[in-house]
């Protein structure tokens, strides 16, 4: 075998699978999908609607950026105990707890390689937030956002039974979440309309990362509902359910429904404070 060989292998396998999505499409048989242009979206999109209610991982990934530009001299002198600290952080909760069970359910039970794959995503990250900082964000490598001509209820797991959470957003992450979370650590509040594209499935469950996640990290009522606050009542900022709540009563009673939903999803009381 030469060197080329797996690489044309790949390119060979990529054919055929567009191939065969065109032919899904085109006799409305399987999960076909297909680009699209939304001149709702030709401004760009809020962050915030893309990120809350489902995505807290994203979150968790700005604040390794922050983490890392925090100590960046201990990562380049001794990488290992740079890794240990991020252990200690809730950027390694995000990957065992969230990440593997989406992205990586073959290494479940597998403590090692997780380990290994975690190290492997730590070098991934440092590399990318390098590669920003020295040549920007490059539009060559868009943020991928999905959406669906059927959006099914949210899931944690692919296949899994749904969370519970009503949703009225169209758009969702797919691929790219690490660059926008570092978008957010720079300080972008919207998305451009050059840093995404928008891939449009038959049907597709969106992921809800935060549901695992305030359980997993313990998340507290006041880091909660400000994170809800970024989508629901954005400028303003609450830190109580209750006061949340009225909030969205009175000025988006159309939304009330899906941010109950939320909150009882996620482990939160309604009618009370936490």
């Amino acid at each position: 075998m030469t060197l080329l060989q797996p690489f044309q292998t790949l390119r060979r396998w990529k054919r055929f699978g567009m191939a065969l999505n065109t032919a899904q499409r085109a006799s409305g048989v399987g999960n076909y999908w297909y680009w699209m242009q939304v001149p709702a979206l030709a401004d760009g999109i809020p962050i915030a609607d893309l990120v809350c209610p489902l995505r807290y991982d994203v979150y968790v990934r700005r604040d390794f950026f922050s983490f890392y530009a925090a100590h960046r001299e201990l990562y380049r002198d001794d990488p290992r105990t740079f890794v240990a600290r991020v252990r200690e952080t809730p950027y390694y909760v995000w990957y065992m707890d969230s990440e593997a069970v989406r992205c990586n359910p073959h290494l479940r039970g597998n403590r090692v390689a997780l380990e290994d794959a975690f190290v492997e995503r730590v070098r991934r990250a440092v590399n990318l937030y390098k590669d920003v900082m020295a040549n920007g964000f490059s539009p060559k490598h868009p943020i991928i956002l999905k959406t669906a001509e059927l959006i099914l209820p949210p899931t944690t797991d692919r296949g899994g039974s749904p969370t519970g959470k009503f949703i009225s957003g169209k758009y969702f992450l797919a691929d790219g979440c690490h660059r926008l979370a570092l978008l957010m650590e720079l300080g972008y509040r919207f998305l451009p309309p050059e840093f995404f594209r928008v891939k449009c499935f038959k049907e597709f469950s969106p992921f809800d990362s935060t549901s695992l996640l305030t359980r997993a990290l313990a998340l507290d009522e006041a880091t909660y509902v400000r994170f809800l606050s970024t989508r629901y009542c954005a400028p303003l900022s609450f830190t109580q359910v209750e006061p949340f709540l009225n909030h969205v009563r009175v000025h988006n009673p159309g939304l009330l429904n899906e941010v109950v939903s939320a909150l009882s999803v996620d482990g939160f009381q309604v009618g009370r404070s936490q």
